[in-house]
């Protein structure tokens, strides 16, 4: 069954693009970070410590933590081919790690898109959407409900199954970042706000049911800076919305795991995922934030994707949505090729 994985077309991209970033040598780390250090250090209180809120039991831990120390796995990215943390996420951090401080510390400047800097942070956000236990946990659900030979793939390899989907999900995300009518939005707060930003183990997510924002893409970037992406008018209307309010959506998206600077922040996100805050709702928003992944993989395990759906024609129609594709075509076409 290795072989229907690896004569399909998701397996090329998979292979072009190592072939793209990467020098095809196993990753000899044992721990794989879902999320980047050079993010969570970002999120640190003033000793460099992360408060952790396990969403699951509503527990927050007693002593803080370091981000060395979190939100990674052991071999989480390894298959039988490559390593996907080496080959791709590695040098896309490595290129974006250079600009990071520009863009999360510095004055915010509009033109910031222009050039290599949009280039590499359009890389590091696509990273993210793909990275995640997201992109597992909905691979368990999807392949299985596929059809049976898909099944027995996967089951043969899942690592590498998840390696190919997380390959070509990057690719859509950096086609689609990179439309020109998308755009960012940022959004800084204070140092003396007694509220930080959150840091969770699926970071880059969408902005829920608040209003004419809904759907915005959210990438926090500090405890105090995020950004928002959508079309012009969607992100226009995020600077509406309150820094509680931003930390309940990360929540609702995350697996288990979130952290913040301080205590304080935490137990104000147990209270809104609870219901019991000044967030208002229906019950049921309130139920599936408390669940892992905004409860996700669970509606997709009971409600299976119907055979008539063209995903690649679905993902086709939301980009040019947002404009012609600004890759170069012959390019794409030749590092296929190679």
């Amino acid at each position: 069954m290795g072989g229907l994985i690896g004569n399909s077309l998701m397996f090329k991209t998979y292979t072009a693009l190592i072939n793209k970033l990467g020098n095809y040598k196993i990753s000899v780390g044992r721990k794989q970070h879902i999320v980047p250090q050079q993010m969570i250090r970002r999120f640190t209180n003033d000793n460099g410590q992360l408060f952790e809120l396990y969403k699951p039991k509503f527990s927050i831990g007693k002593k803080p933590k370091r981000p060395r120390g979190i939100l990674f796995r052991d071999y989480y990215y390894d298959d039988k081919i490559a390593s996907f943390d080496k080959e791709i996420l590695q040098p896309i951090e490595n290129r974006f790690g250079k600009h990071y401080t520009e863009i999360a510390d510095k004055p915010w400047k509009e033109r910031i898109w222009d050039g290599e800097v949009g280039a590499a942070f359009i890389d590091w956000v696509a990273a993210q959407l793909c990275r995640t236990t997201l992109t597992v946990e909905m691979n368990k659900v999807l392949f299985r409900q596929e059809n049976p030979l898909l099944a027995i793939a996967y089951n043969n390899d899942p690592q590498l199954a998840n390696n190919i989907v997380r390959s070509e999900l990057f690719e859509h995300y950096q086609d689609f970042l990179a439309r020109p009518l998308w755009k960012w939005k940022c959004r800084i707060f204070p140092d003396d706000f007694k509220t930080s930003l959150v840091i969770t183990d699926n970071p880059v997510c969408k902005v829920l049911g608040f209003g004419k924002a809904a759907g915005a893409l959210m990438v926090p970037l500090s405890k105090r800076r995020i950004l928002f992406g959508d079309k012009k008018e969607i992100v226009e209307k995020c600077g509406d919305i309150s820094i509680r309010d931003i930390n309940f959506c990360l929540a609702a998206w995350a697996d288990n795991h979130i952290f913040a600077a301080d205590k304080k922040t935490l137990k104000d996100i147990v209270i809104d995922l609870r219901g019991e805050g000044t967030i208002s709702g229906p019950p049921e928003v309130f139920e599936e934030a408390q669940k892992s992944l905004f409860g996700l993989p669970e509606r997709a395990a009971t409600s299976p994707v119907s055979e008539s759906i063209d995903l690649d024609k679905f993902w086709e129609t939301l980009k040019d949505s947002f404009g012609p594709s600004v890759l170069d075509p012959e390019k794409e076409v030749k590092d296929n090729a190679d």
